[in-house]
């Protein structure tokens, strides 16, 4: 019912705009041609290539979190509907609150940002795989949900700040496509770390994702430096 009202209102919302089309006076690209333009803006564009890079790796992990979290309630905790559901509502309530927490953020965003929360997760995520608990499952879920929601919308802002109007279709259409053909990848992998490592997958998980990113980062600060 929430969600239904919710879907209502935002229609009855955005019929109430007042908008006023107008044909664009340029030839329209070919998809090829589209797309061409938008690699190569990107790849021009360091800060962006980084941007998908990190993004992408993020998601491997993130298909892995969303395996592991029906896994633990099935193998330590009886399958029980009731604590999978408490779990997923508060990743929810973490996600919540990881988006406002960005609402009254005074400091420009930058990537140093992405990576400091990518650090703290990653080390909450190690120490969630020491300790066989229900409680830490839910506050892993709760951790989980505040950083996907945290660096979802900076990685977006960031793309946003970074990006030319004129190409900003372009860099999303790659992005998401780049980004999310990696999902898949990380569920076909942990699908079988997780019957091995069982509850230490998170400490892997959190060991990984920390290693891959400060060595994309240290990666891409000295190709920085070289082209100075």
């Amino acid at each position: 019912m929430i969600n239904a009202g919710s879907f209502l209102l935002s229609l009855f919302l955005g019929l109430m705009l007042r908008y006023h089309f107008h044909s664009p006076q340029h030839k329209r690209l070919s998809i090829l041609t589209s797309l061409r333009d938008g690699i190569n803006y990107c790849l021009q564009h360091t800060v962006l290539v980084q941007m998908i890079v990190v993004d992408g790796l993020l998601n491997i992990f993130y298909a892995a979190l969303n395996l592991l979290m029906p896994y633990e309630v099935n193998h330590y905790f009886s399958g029980n509907e009731k604590l999978y559901s408490y779990a997923l509502s508060l990743m929810a309530i973490g996600g919540l609150v990881g988006g406002l927490s960005l609402a009254g953020q005074k400091r420009a965003l930058h990537m140093n940002s992405v990576y400091r929360d990518v650090i703290t997760f990653s080390c909450l995520l190690i120490l969630s795989g020491l300790f066989v608990h229900y409680w830490v499952l839910l506050a892993a879920a709760t951790v989980y949900g505040f950083f996907m929601s945290r660096l979802g919308v900076q990685m977006i802002t960031l793309v946003q700040n970074e990006t030319s109007v004129n190409y900003l279709g372009r860099v999303f259409a790659i992005w998401f496509l780049s980004v999310d053909a990696l999902h898949p990848v990380g569920n076909f992998i942990f699908g079988f770390i997780i019957d091995w490592l069982k509850h230490q997958t998170f400490s892997l998980i959190g060991g990984l994702m920390l290693l891959l990113l400060l060595l994309v980062r240290r990666g891409f600060h000295v190709k920085q430096k070289k082209s100075r």
